[in-house]
């Protein structure tokens, strides 16, 4: 006999051929409702959709108010539901914590490696590596910028 539920149904169709959990999270009920990890926050802090446990980035949500929010806002909803994989790849927060995860190993690279680095590469390589370190500067100078502007009113949010 095997772990399966044969002949069960979930009480409503699942959007993948996963077996239906009471929860998921943002990332997960993003795909249901074809859109990203920040506006199901947002319908977290209106108040549309309600958080029980998991991580204050990535909260979980029931199962059921989700799949209700999907049948208000896309009642005529064609296909499947976007892959989490997709959406989790895509998120803008995840993929600058993945880039400052990374940019913060430069301390762990000293200007001898630097150096040697550079006299390996090819002359076609060059230009395009300078332009690349230019163009990740200038990122970073406007991530410090937006960080300076937004640490403020986080601050005011922590304090509330």
């Amino acid at each position: 006999m095997s772990n399966e539920n044969s002949g069960s149904k979930p009480a409503s169709p699942a959007p993948t051929n996963r077996p239906r959990l009471a929860f998921m999270d943002t990332v997960e009920a993003a795909a249901i409702l074809k859109t990203d990890r920040l506006t199901i926050l947002k319908y977290v802090q209106e108040g549309r959709l309600r958080t029980f446990g998991g991580k204050p980035g990535n909260p979980f949500l029931r199962t059921e108010d989700v799949e209700k929010m999907a049948a208000e806002l896309l009642p005529e909803q064609t296909g499947p539901a976007l892959d989490p994989k997709t959406i989790h790849r895509n998120d803008p927060v995840r993929k600058i914590k993945l880039r400052m995860q990374q940019d913060a190993k430069w301390p762990e690279v000293d200007e001898a490696a630097m150096r040697a680095w550079a006299g390996e590469l090819d002359l076609v390589s060059f230009n395009r590596m300078r332009q690349t370190a230019r163009e990740a500067m200038e990122r970073l100078q406007a991530l410090i910028t937006v960080l300076d502007e937004v640490e403020p009113v986080r601050r005011k949010q922590a304090g509330k």
